[in-house]
């Protein structure tokens, strides 16, 4: 019955409009970065820290790609194969305080790298094993992620303890095994506050917990998708679901959601194309809309890179090309109407 109700109370993708918005100029506000368009295919993803730019594209033989930007060399520290030091399918990269981390999704590790100091090359140092979470964030040597083994909604995972498991997906009316399915997605870490944020792929549905007090702190369901269940022993999307949000950044104050909003029908009937969306939602940890980017040009992917205080686009260009940009702080600073509500 609660499925039933939170169907029928399904909002359209009006909800994009309920907050002030600020077009992307491409050509004023965006500072491109100078990465040879022939080295990037399709990132399916990305992260930016400091000088580096990091993306990912499972297709090639070397999936991940380092962009160093005070040499403009490119490195590949990682290759396709099942052996210890190589990657079968990267489903998530993330930031660490060393490095970064990658998840192979196949091999159900996280695996941690960060630079040799003396080779200057990136280097595997440790993995461990996340096999009971589909999605991760990391928070200093703390695993936060979406559980996919049927024991909770979400788990804390810390050096030397038991995962502590909370909540569930009962005021869905589905089962664990089954709500993972309908609301996994891109997530995002807040050290400080202790607050963890999911934002689905398959469905327009967010929330925000304290990983801590494993308590929620926002959970908002702005459109559900349609889906079958199959008499509860699986899930699949009906082809006229939307889908979600496909790339997620973060700050300790804001959370950047970048918004796709095409029926699955779209991209069954163009197989081959990455998802893309135009919209990057802004959300406090509290878990309030407050703010909207609108780009004329799609958005593959997006990262925020703390050093230079700087949110990353992967951008599909006029020419057919990606190209990656970088929009710094000081523009969202600059917008009148920005300043008023963040």
């Amino acid at each position: 019955m609660s499925l039933m109700m939170l169907t029928g109370c399904r909002n359209s993708s009006a909800w994009l409009n309920d907050v002030p918005d600020a077009k992307i100029d491409f050509a004023s506000d965006v500072e491109w970065i100078d990465v040879p368009t022939d080295s990037i295919s399709d990132p399916e993803m990305m992260v930016a820290f400091g000088e580096y730019l990091l993306w990912v594209d499972n297709q090639l033989a070397s999936p991940v790609r380092i962009f160093d930007g005070s040499t403009g060399e490119i490195s590949s520290p990682v290759q396709t194969g099942r052996a210890s030091n190589e990657m079968l399918d990267v489903q998530e990269v993330l930031r660490t305080e060393a490095g970064f981390a990658l998840k192979d999704t196949f091999k159900k590790r996280l695996y941690f790298y960060q630079k040799n100091t003396v080779s200057g090359t990136w280097e595997q140092s440790a993995s461990t094993d996340v096999s009971e979470f589909c999605w991760v964030s990391i928070a200093g040597d703390t695993v936060v992620g979406q559980l996919m083994d049927g024991t909770g909604r979400y788990g804390v995972k810390s050096p030397g303890q038991e995962i502590q498991r909370f909540e569930d997906y009962s005021q869905y009316g589905l089962d664990n095994a089954s709500g993972w399915g309908l609301f996994m997605g891109h997530s995002a870490v807040n050290a400080v506050s202790g607050r963890y944020a999911v934002f689905s792929c398959y469905t327009g549905a967010y929330e925000i917990v304290d990983y801590r007090d494993t308590a929620t702190v926002c959970s908002k369901v702005l459109e559900m998708s349609s889906f079958n269940d199959h008499k509860g022993r699986y899930l699949s999307m009906r082809p006229d679901s939307k889908t979600g949000f496909i790339s997620v950044a973060s700050n300790t104050k804001y959370i950047y959601a970048l918004y796709d909003g095409k029926e699955l029908s779209y991209y069954m009937s163009n197989p081959g194309i990455g998802l893309r969306g135009h919209d990057i939602c802004v959300f406090d940890w509290d878990g309030n809309y407050v703010f909207r980017l609108h780009s004329a040009d799609p958005v593959r992917c997006i990262s925020w890179n703390e050093e230079r205080q700087s949110l990353y686009l992967c951008v599909l260009t006029d020419s057919g090309e990606y190209r990656f940009g970088e929009i710094p702080y000081a523009w969202f600073q600059d917008i009148e109407i920005h300043k008023e509500h963040i």
